[in-house]
């Protein structure tokens, strides 16, 4: 994904970027696939270098942790990094504060931004994505998905070190 400066008369200003997600090529998980990524961007200049702050919005299909079904979310995520001229190699000073750079050639003012992009769609990301909070998942004894049917399996067999608990439980609720 490239940030393109070459159009931008005044600062600030806010820069609005659609691209097709086929060129981010996301290796997340294998059931994470981008469907739409949008970057809004407000950009300030200084002498040298252009900050960027903004949001970057993706649609993306992933796999229910309980039931394996796949379902589409919106992630939204959050991005901060600077841009400047790859004459300006990174200084220590650079490397040691928290800041992400992008870098452009001379005063080309266009630089590729996928990776930035890239790391702050996976980090919206769910760890554990559940298609709903209601989702019953799959019974762990045949597989069946408990959201579109019941199955006939008896219940799992309890661990007699939780019966204490268990009563304890009871007899709260009565």
């Amino acid at each position: 994904m490239i940030l393109d400066l070459t159009d931008i008369e005044s600062y600030p200003a806010r820069v609005d970027i659609v691209e097709n997600p086929a060129r981010l090529e996301i290796e997340f998980e294998s059931s994470f696939r981008l469907l739409q990524v949008e970057v809004r961007l407000g950009v300030q200049k200084t002498d040298t270098e252009y900050f960027c702050q903004g949001l970057v919005l993706g649609a993306v299909t992933m796999e229910c942790a309980r039931c394996l079904g796949t379902f589409q979310v919106r992630l939204e995520g959050s991005i901060d990094f600077i841009v400047r001229a790859l004459e300006q190699k990174p200084t220590e000073q650079d490397v040691l504060d928290d800041e992400d750079y992008a870098y452009f050639a001379r005063n080309e003012l266009r630089a590729d931004i996928s990776d930035l992009i890239r790391q702050a769609l996976i980090l919206a990301a769910p760890m554990k994505p559940v298609c709903s909070d209601s989702c019953r998942g799959l019974c762990p004894r045949c597989g069946v998905n408990l959201n579109e049917r019941s199955c006939t399996c008896d219940s799992l067999p309890s661990d007699p070190r939780w019966d204490d608990l268990k009563r304890l439980l009871d007899r709260s609720q009565q």
